[in-house]
């Protein structure tokens, strides 16, 4: 609703509802303000708020500063049985006041009805107090904003301290900051109390409409409130548009209001829609209209993929209907944009200060973060606390597997926390392919959009780039936290799958429950888990998270026997089975492609175990055929979703072909030099803890021992994966086939998902046998106390030591990454540096996939980063070339050849006899000058690229 120009002078409405003049010649308290009082009209709206606007009236007229009018503005409230008029109210409570009483003709939202009461009344005033209905100022609160807003005439918008009605030593806001995404934060503390800590007037992004006083003309150029927004967050856009006017928003704590606050503590019903919903939409609104064209570029990706995240979480504490109230909030924007553009526009085109200008009044991420989780926790507990109840007084709530899981979760997340803290509380790693994330939230998008990565531009980006950028997303762009963040989603990913898929096959009851706790904590802190961290394997830890969910799929279709107690539960549409192993084999073959292969190897050992094992199919169920050609076709479907950089595997220098061909293919299959199916079947693994592929043998052995029906016929099953696996490992081994996996530890994976497996449907066997009597439930106690030995022995240690922590493998080599960023120090990490070329065997814990054999890495000035851990061609391929040119003594520029590539600095490694030639060879080039030159490595500059950011 615009505001028309104002008049010159009040036009007011005649009639019984016109102004009080006899209210006029009323002698008031004097105002020490001098020399000249700029006249106020203060806005009272009201809706159904008759129990508090008597007392806000009253206090309005009690208020000691003289130049001050009143409009009441009745938002067209219900008629309430016997109420007095309004107009009766207002003159019983405004008796000293000029005053006049506005109906609208229908509900608009309190910035609504303040704009269609200014445009029918045009007033000549210089101020304009804004107020709600369960509002009560001390007499001196008018006089006191006054007396701010005169200070300076920048000032455009000032706010009172708000406090309790009924306790008013109870503070409610002292003003307000935000975050980037439009989130308010008052900054005090829950139930602190008023005792003069908070009375500094100072600048604030904004204030609240509880209680507002805004210049006129500039209340007129921003064309008033917002009328989309109805309720919530309106005052935050007002504030915000004054702001990027170049005006100034203050608060006066000196000038006190009490404060009901009606519509958050649900006294009174919102018209429009719940207040999650209001919210959300008119936060996303706000920040649509008033952040910079640039900020929006990275700022809606980010409020997105938050409302998506929020979202699960609702979900996940069963609140279906808070998190539709979040994708309608989105819905409604989008729905919107006609009349977002131009509000946009107007704000903009207002536009005097940049974003960068209000980034003193905005919440840092540490503060926004804690204040986002103690606003969830209240939310979360209120969602749960009812089940918690009901399980201590015995009572009876049907519970799915879901929720069972989440002491698994906080008992894995506690031993991971444990055994990583080494890492978890230092900065970021740099192991294997475990390498800190570039700077920045959309970094490694930027990376994969602009197919570069490692040596330079790729003909096709990996989509490993899109998977991990998401976690810088998550963390807010900060690079520490998101390497932190993707360790610890992946362990608890495992975790989680490996405890659904086990829930569902094991014992019913607390038995299988608990089995299914040990397999969760077997996957994540057994072989693959604990080798993979340490030699930071980045491709095995991720295909380590999505084969559990893979699996089960696979076995669903496949016809393997399952516990008919579970089948009704799990039985679900062949198109929703199909589409999680398209998804999840995506995932996995995004970083090791030969996951698809080795999926392969269990759909068929599960079709062949459905023939063999099954006791057929109950009529009307699914056809076989259609269930097994879905199985395949989910496999298919993930090499498809890879597409196009899939369809190049075999290409010169693609992940396939590096292992089937080439100088690489050598050594990867020396990787395997002495493994085989005994590793397999014994769970050992390279950098494995000694003890723990004992505990696992035994429970995989009395897996088949103490179950019995389904739970036997699939703890056949998981041995059959195992010999498939472990033969498939000794051929590769031997050199009979080609490996198609980098290293032992991703071979391992779905061996390591089994014996977790069987070791879970052991212990859930074994403690359904303690309920028995006689032998059987002496073998049980035997075998129980058996596990529980071992396992303590084998993971107890690393983690007390924190042994879990990356490049624990071996004894970290220091290596010269660290000491080149010192040394080179502003000149290196400064936008436009140029890049580093490193040449010779940089440290890597054994062979790797993602990053291949070679001792190339072309780098940005930050030093390695996880984008440059992906395999690339093209320019990769000339600059090889080029140092081979070098080191055969074929040319005597380099600087001048590695120009085109921005290379500014090389690192030679220097150990060994071949690294003293290659240190000879970069010594003899005439236009690259000597830094730095020790033991392990020589530091070059390249004189042959001009100083600066290259044109």
């Amino acid at each position: 609703m615009a505001l028309r120009p104002p008049g010159l002078r009040p036009r007011n409405p005649a009639g019984p509802a016109g102004p009080s003049a006899a209210s006029s010649s009323l002698s008031l308290p004097s105002s020490s303000l001098a020399p000249r009082l700029p006249a106020v009209l203060a806005v009272v709206v009201t809706h159904d708020g008759r129990r508090w606007l008597g007392e806000c009236l009253r206090s309005i007229d009690r208020q000691i500063y003289p130049v001050m009018d009143v409009v009441v503005v009745d938002d067209c409230s219900p008629a309430g049985p016997g109420e007095a008029p309004l107009q009766s109210v207002a003159g019983a409570a405004l008796g000293r006041r000029r005053h006049t009483v506005l109906r609208t003709p229908s509900t608009f939202g309190f910035g609504g009805a303040v704009n269609w009461a200014l445009d029918r009344l045009r007033p000549d005033a210089e101020l304009l107090l804004f107020i709600h209905d369960d509002v009560a100022l001390d007499p001196d609160s008018v006089e006191l904003m006054v007396r701010r807003m005169c200070l300076d005439p920048g000032t455009a918008i000032v706010g009172p301290k708000v406090v309790s009605w009924d306790e008013p030593a109870l503070l409610e806001e002292v003003g307000w900051s935000t975050d980037r995404f439009g989130h308010g934060y008052h900054g005090l503390e829950e139930g602190e109390r008023d005792s003069g800590q908070r009375d500094r007037a100072r600048e604030v992004f904004h204030v609240t409409s509880t209680c507002m006083l805004v210049r006129r003309t500039v209340f007129y150029r921003l064309n008033g409130w917002d009328t989309k927004m109805r309720a919530f967050c309106e005052d935050l856009d007002l504030c915000w548009r004054a702001r990027l006017a170049g005006h100034s928003v203050e608060v006066a704590p000196a000038a006190r209001v009490r404060h009901v606050a009606a519509l958050t503590h649900r006294f009174r019903r919102v018209p429009w829609g719940p207040t999650r919903y209001l919210l959300r939409r008119n936060r996303f609104r706000a920040v649509a209209k008033n952040s910079s064209a640039v900020r929006l570029l990275w700022l809606v990706p980010q409020l997105l993929l938050l409302a998506l995240v929020e979202m699960a979480g609702y979900l996940v504490v069963r609140q279906p209907r808070a998190a539709l109230q979040v994708l309608g909030a989105l819905g409604w924007n989008l729905a919107a944009l006609p009349s977002i553009l131009p509000a946009r526009r107007r704000a903009q085109r207002a536009r005097k200060i940049s974003d960068g200008s209000l980034r003193r009044f905005t919440v840092p991420a540490s503060i926004r973060m804690r204040s986002f989780v103690a606003r969830r926790s209240d939310r979360f507990e209120g969602a749960w606390g009812h089940r918690m109840r009901a399980v201590l007084t015995g009572a009876r709530t049907p519970v799915r597997i879901g929720s069972r899981v989440l002491p698994a979760v906080a008992l894995i997340g506690l031993l991971m926390a444990l055994g990583l803290r080494d890492s978890l509380l230092a900065p970021p790693v740099s192991v294997g392919e475990l390498l800190p994330f570039p700077e920045g939230a959309t970094t490694m998008f930027q990376a994969f959009a602009q197919r570069g990565s490692g040596l330079g531009p790729t003909g096709v980006a990996p989509p490993a780039l899109l998977i991990l950028g998401v976690f810088p997303v998550l963390a807010l762009g900060a690079a520490a936290l998101a390497q932190k963040l993707l360790v610890v989603c992946l362990g608890l990913t495992a975790a989680v799958g490996a405890y659904r898929l086990t829930a569902a096959w094991a014992a019913e009851g607390r038995a299988g429950r608990f089995g299914a706790y040990a397999a969760a904590l077997a996957y994540t802190i057994g072989p693959v888990g604990y080798a993979g961290l340490r030699a930071g394997r980045l491709g095995a830890l991720v295909f380590g998270a999505a084969a559990p969910y893979v699996v089960g799929a696979l076995v669903r279709l496949c016809g393997v026997p399952l516990p008919p107690r579970g089948a009704p539960s799990r039985s679900a549409p062949v198109p929703r089975e199909m589409a999680g192993i398209a998804l999840g084999c995506g995932v996995s073959a995004a970083f090791v492609p030969a996951s698809l292969v080795l999926y392969a190897v269990v759909w068929s050992i599960a079709v062949l175990s459905g023939v063999l094992l099954g006791e057929g199919r109950a009529a009307g169920s699914r056809s076989r055929p259609v269930e097994v050609a879905a199985a395949v076709g989910g496999i298919a479907a993930g090499w498809g979703l890879l597409l196009p950089w899939s369809a190049a595997w075999l290409s010169p220098g693609e992940p396939l072909f590096r292992l089937l061909e080439g100088p690489a293919s050598l050594t990867y299959r020396a990787a395997f030099s002495g493994q085989g199916a005994a590793s397999v079947l014994l769970a050992d693994l390279p950098a494995g803890a000694s003890l723990m592929g004992p505990t696992l043998v035994i429970g995989g052995v009395a897996a088949v021992a103490v179950t019995r029906g389904p739970q036997r016929k699939l703890a056949l099953f998981l041995w059959a994966c195992l010999g498939a696996i472990g033969l498939t490992v000794a051929l590769w081994a031997s050199g009979w086939a080609p490996p198609l996996v980098a290293s032992p530890v991703e071979g391992g994976v779905l061996a390591a998902l089994a014996w977790a497996v069987l070791t879970g449907l052991a212990v859930g066997g074994a403690l359904e046998g303690l309920s028995q009597t006689g032998r059987r439930a002496i073998a049980a106690a035997a075998l129980l106390t058996l596990l529980a030995a071992f396992a303590a022995a084998s993971v107890a240690p690393p983690l007390v030591r924190g042994a879990y922590s990356p490049g624990t493998v071996q004894p970290k080599a220091v290596g010269p990454v660290d000491d080149i960023a010192a040394l080179l120090g502003s000149q290196v990490k400064r936008e436009g540096a140029g890049k580093i070329l490193w040449v010779g065997g940089q440290a890597e814990l054994g062979p790797s996939l993602l990053h291949p054999p070679g001792y190339l890495r072309l780098t940005g000035a930050q030093g390695p980063v996880l984008s440059d851990v992906f395999p690339s061609g093209g320019a990769g391929r000339r600059v090889a070339r080029l140092v081979a040119s070098v080191e055969a003594g074929g040319t005597d520029r380099a600087g001048r050849d590695l120009a085109p590539w921005d290379v500014r600095f090389i690192v030679v490694a220097g150990s060994g006899d071949a690294g003293g030639d290659r240190v000879g060879a970069w010594l003899s080039q005439r236009d690259l000058a000597v830094v730095r030159a020790e033991p392990e490595y020589l530091l070059l500059a390249n004189a042959g690229v001009p100083p600066g950011p290259r044109p």
